[in-house]
């Protein structure tokens, strides 16, 4: 149910081991399986073609969100517009079963017929997949039941659901008795119906890691060097603070150093809007440690979003807002459950944001908005604070959008009366949330622009890098006058590095995947594809409405002297302290591997290939010791002097976007280099490095107390 499209290429990359239906599937076996067709499913490959704003809208039609569904229509997007399987919002809808969207794209007629590449229409996809609400609902605005798919089937023969049958059958047996007679059927509520809105909140399983590199000697270097890679690629630098032990491999703790070091709160925001498992349970964790007791939609928002920043890709935004109003809803249940007595509430605190400080700007009086146990007997769940406070979050972004917080006039383009629709309906009950919250709310974002609900930007100074120790790529600080760079001008590693340059791993450097005969060079693309997640957006092709317009151009390569064009198997090497560290480009990349060199040996140097190989060796018995410059001792030979025992196997530990490592064991690693003096050099360094020596590097930028180590 719900397959990709059918996969019509020929491709000697995937047919090995291609899960996607052929277009001859179905044809030999005449079944009633719905095989390939979409069945109001989308996928990032079949969204790509459209416009940011119709991408958004698609996928928010999946969702409970019925305000962002809104707000998209409000903002521009098209209510018919269908992916490249045909596929319309309401189709989604219908999928997911959310009665108030359905409701909501049910008012443009020309949606109930449309039909998908496979001839479905939306009931087709509703009785397919059991929404017996949402088939009444249909039924009710016109929906024919005997039209027929691409199959030929109508759609009764897809229903497996015995309540959606009986409400089919129902709506035929009305049709023969009544003439004109509206068709009136009661859903027993106690059947209930798995929507959206209501599934069960899952907590992912975690199952702890104990780190890669176990010595302590380096700790807060690679604090730095964890917090360089986070503010570049914020996925694969919470994998390396991991994995080398700079935080432990639990929520709490991973959570607590995103909150006390200096990383870049921007990135903080991407990753943990992200829809990773390790994202949303750092998500949940982070938010728990905010005290949002007495606080109320705007309020409760600026309390969060001054530790993060807020995305610019709505996706990100609704998962962050949905794990604040699910926390908000938990911490005011307990505040119910600890006090019977309601006087003994603690009184809501009186706040204000600006003062003195803000000039002439108009003061924001947060005293003016319900907060608390006040505000929550107006809400009937979280649900409903969650699209109140997503709803709140755009109109801000779009009052301010054009003043970059520098004007305090906004917009009103979009006033109370416009707002108060985008809102209606969303309680449980379908009513309204009461008119004079909505407008306190209202009041309040109208009244002066609010820091911290300003969505992230390309042209926003990062504020992590110099906390990390950035250096010439950093980026400026606030309050300097120079411009961000749109691109670092220096490796991120230069700093740290004791030598950096280009080499190609010979055979891509990684094992074949079982099933991958066809593909003739393995690279890290391959593997990071098979071991990490991958979710919506997570490519980087789905663009936000919100997002500005300079992003950054993806690096491309010259041509490297000694190895030709730049291709997918070369890599920026980096030795700093003794870790390896592969890139994919130096500018605009972050490391996406590493090797712990004392636990590497060179096997052999091959002079006229320019090629030299790394095999496995024993963890050195001392490996506490502090090793300062590369001529403290004797340079050993060629072929792996300084081992002890039988030649073992290389660890290569790969940084996932994901916020998690994957360890992969090589037979021996070849790395070819530009020039016979590249690797004469190349051979010196990793030679002294795997003997626990490395050349001597800057000293890195002292921070203050407090200032991003993590004791």
């Amino acid at each position: 149910m719900g397959a990709r499209q059918s996969c019509t290429k020929v491709c000697s990359n995937c047919a090995a081991d291609c899960a996607r239906p052929t277009q001859g599937f179905g044809d030999e076996f005449d079944d009633d399986r719905p095989g390939g067709d979409p069945a109001g499913a989308t996928f990032e490959e079949t969204l790509e073609d459209l416009n940011s704003l119709d991408r958004h809208l698609m996928l928010f039609c999946s969702s409970s969100n019925l305000t962002a569904v809104r707000w998209l229509l409000q903002l521009g997007a098209h209510w018919d517009a269908c992916d490249a399987n045909g596929t319309t919002c309401l189709h989604v809808a219908c999928r997911a079963g959310t009665l108030a969207i359905v409701k909501e794209l049910m008012s443009f007629k020309d949606l109930l017929e449309a039909v998908d590449v496979a001839g479905w229409n939306p009931l087709h996809i509703a009785v397919h997949v059991g929404r017996r609400e949402v088939v009444v609902l249909l039924l009710q605005a016109g929906a024919r039941p005997n039209h027929r798919n691409g199959k030929g089937q109508v759609p009764a023969e897809l229903c497996a659901d015995n309540g959606t049958y009986e409400a089919i059958r129902s709506f035929e047996l009305h049709q023969q008795k009544t003439n004109g007679r509206p068709w009136d059927v009661r859903i027993d509520p106690a059947q209930g119906e798995d929507v959206v809105g209501s599934r069960l909140q899952y907590e992912p399983f975690f199952v702890p890691r104990q780190p890669v590199i176990r010595t302590q000697q380096f700790k807060k270097e690679f604090q730095r060097i964890g917090m360089l890679i986070f503010n570049r690629q914020p996925g694969f630098g919470l994998a390396f603070l991991v994995a080398s032990g700079v935080a432990r491999d639990y929520p709490v703790d991973m959570s607590t150093f995103l909150r006390r070091s200096k990383v870049d709160i921007k990135q903080v925001g991407n990753f943990l809007g992200e829809a990773f498992s390790l994202s949303h349970t750092i998500r949940l964790e982070f938010l728990n440690s905010v005290v949002m007791q007495n606080t109320g939609v705007v309020s409760a928002l600026i309390q969060v979003f001054h530790m993060l920043q807020l995305p610019d890709d709505l996706q990100k935004i609704n998962r962050l807002v949905h794990g604040v109003a699910r926390i908000w809803w938990r911490q005011h249940e307990r505040m119910v459950k600890d006090s019977k007595d309601s006087s003994a509430m603690p009184p809501a605190r009186a706040s204000t944001l600006g003062g003195a400080e803000t000039g002439s700007k108009p003061q924001l009086h947060l005293s003016e908005e319900l907060k608390g146990l006040e505000l929550k007997q107006y809400l009937t769940s979280s649900d409903v604070l969650h699209q109140i406070m997503f709803s709140a979050v755009l109109l801000h972004w779009f009052m301010y959008k054009d003043s970059n917080g520098k004007g305090t006039v906004a917009r009103k383009d979009v006033d109370f009366a416009t707002w108060k629709r985008i809102n209606a309906g969303i309680e449980t009950n379908g009513t309204s949330i009461p008119e004079h919250v909505q407008q306190q709310v209202y009041r309040v974002i109208s009244k002066a622009f609010i820091p911290e609900l300003a969505l992230a930007s390309e042209s926003r100074r990062n504020q992590g890098d110099a906390a990390a120790g950035g250096g010439a790529g950093a980026a400026t600080l606030p309050g300097e006058d120079s411009v961000a760079l749109e691109r670092p001008t220096a490796p991120l590693l230069a700093q740290y590095a004791g030598a950096e340059g280009w080499s190609q791993i010979v055979g891509g450097g990684f094992p074949k995947p079982s099933g991958s005969a066809g593909v003739q060079m393995v690279t890290y693309k391959h593997v990071s594809s098979i071991f990490s997640e991958v979710t919506h957006g997570s490519s980087g092709i789905m663009r936000s409405p919100l997002a500005s317009g300079n992003a950054q151009t993806p690096f491309s390569a010259e041509a490297i002297p000694g190895l030709g064009g730049k291709r997918d198997d070369f890599a920026w090497l980096s030795i700093v302290y003794t870790l390896l560290f592969f890139s994919a480009n130096p500018q605009t990349g972050a490391p996406y591997a590493f090797i712990e060199l004392r636990k590497v040996c060179i096997s052999a140097v091959n002079e006229g290939a320019q090629i030299l190989s790394l095999v496995g060796a024993p963890e050195p018995e001392d490996g506490e010791g502090d090793f300062a410059a590369a001529g403290e001792a004797d340079r050993a030979s060629s072929s792996g002097a300084g081992a002890k025992g039988a030649v073992t196997h290389v660890n290569i530990v790969l940084l996932l976007p994901d916020g998690r490592w994957q360890e992969l064991s090589l037979p021996k690693l070849e790395l070819k280099f530009p020039s016979p003096a590249g690797l004469s050099m190349w051979s010196s360094h990793i030679m002294a490095a795997s003997q626990g020596k490395m050349p001597r590097t800057p000293p890195a930028p002292r921070l203050s107390p407090g200032k991003g180590d993590v004791t």
